[in-house]
């Protein structure tokens, strides 16, 4: 009888341990460079709108890095810009978010930057922009859905990676998670 408890505590002992730890990301998993959940994130260089600056992944260790791919056209893009800029302020200290523009389908770079300048002269976070030769959408997993957010702890170990808009909610609920 008593062999009988003490695999059932055992058991039960195994089971609650196991229901109660935190996902953990797969240390393997993170040593491979990618754009995968678990995966390092690539060290992408990103050019910068209204600058001859660029972006760096591996400078910016030691932030939550939040990377969301849009343009001008994509309503929920639009309309998702605020989010971002509201959940930089709170967490400005803590955190980086670059706002990159998709490249191709007839955009040049000249009519982004206006509209950048004309819709967000007043936004705090980072604008970059996609180009030609240095395409991070696709780097990342992008297969023409937009908008695509891309969010990275402190080691750039990508924690999130999908298409479609995120509400601030969820946003800050996801950089808590990282802080």
């Amino acid at each position: 009888m008593k062999k009988v408890i003490y695999l059932l505590l055992t058991i039960s002992f195994l089971f609650i341990l196991t229901s109660c730890k935190k996902d953990k990301l797969d240390d393997n998993k993170a040593k491979e460079e990618g754009y995968e959940v678990g995966n390092l994130c690539y060290d992408l260089t990103i050019d910068l709108v209204n600058s001859n600056n660029t972006f760096s992944i591996s400078k910016n260790r030691g932030k939550v890095i939040v990377l969301n791919f849009w343009f001008t056209k994509c309503p929920y893009c639009i309309n998702e810009m605020p989010n971002f800029n509201n959940v930089y302020q709170k967490y400005k200290n803590d955190i980086e978010i670059v706002a990159i523009h998709m490249n191709g389908n007839g955009y040049n770079e000249e009519i982004v930057i206006d509209y950048i300048n004309n819709n967000y002269s007043n936004y705090s976070i980072t604008f970059g922009i996609d180009t030609k030769n240095n395409d991070n959408y696709k780097l990342l997993g992008g297969t023409g859905s937009y908008p695509v957010t891309v969010i990275l702890n402190q080691d750039g170990i990508i924690t999130y990676n999908k298409a479609g808009a995120i509400s601030e909610r969820f946003l800050i609920k996801r950089i808590e998670e990282l802080l």
